[in-house]
């Protein structure tokens, strides 16, 4: 995943979004630096003091309380918040043969198109030009994962869309429907047990 995926938002001060600087990602409030470590280790970069190496775990966890304390997704205490994405849906599966047999089989999908996806209290709604080209309640939503790059959520009838974030994090994505699904089965009296290979409650 690269960096910038990762600390979307400065684990110091809560500044969002960050900025890329070739390998670097830097918040622009207090002016630190981030850098890939050795193994899974994150070097910090504060003007005026030493280097310092923080686990990525412990950055993620940190992130996440700065989400918590000052959700920016919000707005007037209600999820509102979009990205410009660039998406394809499959079409199907393929199948992989080996030595004259069926090794597995692999999504089809189609050639990207660009859209914005937006996030409301009700759903997903993914726009293409100024149209809302597909609607998600969050009962629609039967799956969500993410890959190093992007962020794939299954739809009613097994159907697979794949979001490439032109200009933010599949990290914080996957972050906001987890949230947003939680809430939405908790106000039914459910939990959700597991978000892939499929939603399910209990």
């Amino acid at each position: 995943m690269p960096l910038h995926h990762l600390v979307y938002r400065c684990p110091l001060c809560g500044q969002d979004p960050t900025e890329v600087t070739e390998n670097d990602v830097t918040c622009n409030r207090c002016k630190a630096v981030f850098r890939r470590g050795a193994g899974a280790a994150i070097e910090v970069r504060v003007p005026g003091q030493p280097v310092q190496l923080r686990d990525a775990v412990e950055v993620v966890d940190t992130i996440a309380e700065w989400d918590e304390r000052e959700p920016t997704a919000r707005k007037n205490g209600k999820l509102d918040y979009a990205a410009n994405v660039a998406f394809r849906r499959s079409t199907g599966q393929g199948i992989i043969h080996q030595k004259g047999g069926v090794f597995g089989f692999y999504e089809k999908l189609e050639p990207e198109v660009e859209g914005r996806l937006s996030l409301q209290e009700s759903g997903l709604t993914l726009f293409v030009g100024a149209e809302a080209a597909f609607e998600w309640p969050w009962e629609r939503l039967s799956a969500v994962q993410t890959s190093s790059k992007t962020l794939q959520i299954n739809t009613s009838g097994d159907r697979l869309f794949s979001f490439r974030f032109l200009d933010d994090s599949p990290r914080r994505w996957e972050r906001l429907l987890h949230e947003a699904l939680e809430a939405h089965y908790a106000a039914k009296g459910q939990k959700i047990r597991e978000f892939q290979p499929r939603i399910a409650t209990r």
